[in-house]
């Protein structure tokens, strides 16, 4: 919805694509919709905030359109207190809408504003402690709300302080000084594109992505939870390059994927060539151990960079995970694509044939890789036969057998707990039959 095309001209369209692929339906908006916040209302309709207000990248909308998907159709929403782009907003427990966040405006970054949608008004609430742009909201199930995270008024990262939006006096306290209590360097993403629906873990915890902006680099998962607003870090290392080959990984912000099974994580991870090329890949893992991830067969490629582009769970009676990715940029914002693709989940299958027994031998990169302490081997044996599976230190002394055993035809997998071992590069080999083969991996504590 909105955006801008060539030359930063702003765009007023939205679209909607059906379960095929194949029919893209167009209708437009009630004002131009760049940088505009995105709130997902509980009557399965949204509500636009704001946005440019110049081709020029600068100038706010004060405005808002009411979207209703599934009839293809909006139409002018209430006015807001402050004119805003870069905004940010969530549905309360009382169907009122809270609006924070501002770029290129101090008025704006500093105070919210509450939108009564039943009666197209919205009146300005108390400060924010601390000015931002595209902050994250979570509702709380007493009525409050929580914001955390955003970018500086005029560009910059931060890891920002936690308020709490009181309701019922309309003002905002601090609870915690910063997003994580042992490291001050993390902010959480939350960027253009972000898929803000699919956020909800089973248990009703809220997932986000936070990413390592300054003294090194660095990913977490983290939870919050609406019931009793603890903020939990899910011990998992996401890697940070490619151990292999160095190449650095970018990581987009989870998709919760179910409706209503199976329940998944969907994790993209981003990387480029020598070539310029980009891949797209997916990380996954389940709802019910949100601590253990594998990475998919599941890999896109594009000469443009889609980390703007508009993210969404899509299923149809073709495959049942996939995500949707809709436009990008080549290389800024001055020169966005009209591209789409929607990336598969194929797990840990043959990808030429998904279902059947695997046609050679494979032992893959082990994953998480680094990790700490526990990863997931896996390998595909096209015959039955017996197997061995052990883990070599750097002087090529054995520390642990993973297999020892006949084994049947097909996919396996098997974790590997180093808790007791000391940092370092690792070797696993596998042998069966005559069949052999070795990889590194690397144990960061």
């Amino acid at each position: 919805m909105g955006g801008h095309t060539s030359g930063f001209a702003l765009l007023n369209t939205a679209v909607a694509i059906d379960d095929t692929g194949s029919v893209w339906s167009y209708f437009n908006l009630a004002d131009n919709r760049d940088n505009s916040g995105i709130v997902y209302l509980k009557d399965s309709t949204a509500l636009l905030i704001g946005g440019m207000s110049s081709a020029l990248g600068v100038g706010q909308l004060a405005t808002t359109d009411r979207v209703y998907p599934h009839l293809l159709l909006s139409v002018a929403g209430p006015n807001m207190v402050h004119a805003r782009t870069m905004a940010n907003g969530i549905q309360l427990n009382d169907g009122k809408v809270l609006v924070a966040g501002c770029w290129y405006s101090d008025g704006a970054a500093t105070q919210a504003e509450l939108i009564n949608l039943a009666t197209n008004q919205s009146t300005a609430t108390g400060n924010l402690n601390q000015p931002r742009a595209y902050p994250t909201l979570v509702a709380t199930n007493d009525g409050n709300a929580l914001l955390f995270g955003g970018w500086g008024i005029y560009g910059g990262e931060f890891s920002g302080k936690v308020e709490e939006y009181n309701y019922q006096t309309g003002q905002f306290t601090v609870i915690r000084d910063q997003l994580f209590t042992d490291d001050p360097d993390f902010r959480v993403v939350t960027d253009f594109g972000d898929d803000m629906q699919h956020k909800t873990l089973p248990d009703g915890k809220k997932l986000f992505l936070a990413r390592k902006f300054q003294n090194g680099t660095g990913w977490r998962l983290f939870t919050v939870d609406p019931a009793t607003k603890a903020f939990e870090v899910i011990p998992l290392y996401l890697p940070v390059a490619d151990t292999l080959t160095g190449k650095i990984f970018t990581y987009l912000p989870p998709i919760i994927y179910g409706d209503p099974n199976p329940w998944q994580i969907l994790i993209p991870q981003l990387w480029t060539d020598d070539q310029g090329l980009h891949h797209i890949e997916l990380i996954y893992g389940s709802t019910t151990l949100p601590s253990t991830f594998y990475k998919a067969a599941s890999t896109a490629t594009s000469t443009w960079w889609p980390y703007y582009a508009a993210r969404a769970p899509y299923k149809n009676s073709n495959f049942e995970s996939a995500i949707i990715f809709i436009g990008g940029n080549q290389t800024s914002n001055f020169d966005p694509v009209a591209d789409a693709f929607v990336l598969v989940l194929n797990d840990f299958a043959d990808v030429n044939d998904p279902d059947g027994t695997p046609s050679e031998f494979t032992l893959e990169q082990n994953y998480p890789n680094p990790f700490n302490p526990e990863t997931v081997v896996r390998f595909a044996l096209p015959v039955a036969g017996f197997t061995e599976l052990k883990v070599y230190n750097s002087v090529g002394e054995l520390v642990k057998v993973l297999v020892n055993e006949e084994m049947s035809a097909g996919r396996h997998e098997v974790k590997f707990d180093a808790s007791n071992l000391p940092s370092g590069v690792y070797m696993y080999r596998i042998s069966t039959g005559n069949y052999s083969a070795a990889r590194k991996m690397l144990l960061i504590k």
